[in-house]
């Protein structure tokens, strides 16, 4: 796997009508009234729903960092205290907390794909019944930055927002006197585990 970094009118007509005094021209001029009024109304329309895509993107943007620190800093913990972690994830509830979620199955040493075969659905249906808002999963991957390198090892926390396109993180770490060292984070964007987005609706 190789990294890649995070990529980072509608035309409006205004109509002014002007009529000399005749029969007809008061007419003209109650029309060209009522357009404008109808103008400013779809215009102003136009501007809330620009605005609440604004906001739900703001807040789509800091809920996904709010995850992605929180998956980060836990994950952390666990390498400095374990030099290792299972799967997990992390999700937002509704009042802004943020949880962690592990899925056990009695195994002392589960094989990392057996977790994530039974995470993944469990946070599907968390967020069918509404217990969380987005969700980032994390995990403790190889990866290589170009084809001829060793391979490193690194985190990766996928995070997962209705209102965003999921996006996979990878950090890389080594460990040191039992310290974590930390790399550049890198981001790519990533294909849906548990939120599709086009399905939302």
């Amino acid at each position: 796997m190789s990294f890649c970094r995070s990529r980072t009118g509608d035309l409006r007509l205004a109509v002014f009508l002007e009529a000399r005094v005749r029969n007809i021209g008061v007419g003209i001029v109650v029309i060209g009234f009522l357009l404008s009024l109808f103008g400013c109304s779809k215009e102003s329309e136009d501007k809330k729903a620009n605005q609440r895509g604004v906001e739900q993107a703001s807040e789509a943007r800091l809920a996904m960092n709010s995850l992605l620190d929180e998956g980060m800093t836990v994950a952390l913990h666990l390498l400095e205290k374990n030099g290792e972690f299972y799967p997990f994830a992390v999700g937002l509830q509704f009042d802004s907390k943020i949880a962690i979620v592990a899925t056990l199955d009695g195994d002392d040493h589960p094989e990392s794909n057996d977790v994530l075969a039974s995470l993944y659905p469990a946070l599907r249906e968390d967020i069918r019944k509404g217990e969380y808002t987005a969700v980032g999963i994390v995990t403790n991957v190889t990866v290589r930055k170009n084809e001829t390198d060793e391979p490193i090892d690194a985190l990766r926390i996928q995070i997962e927002h209705p209102e965003a396109e999921p996006m996979a993180c990878f950090v890389p770490y080594r460990l040191e006197n039992g310290k974590v060292i930390k790399g550049e984070l890198v981001a790519q964007w990533a294909e849906p585990l548990v939120i599709d987005n086009e399905q939302k609706d």
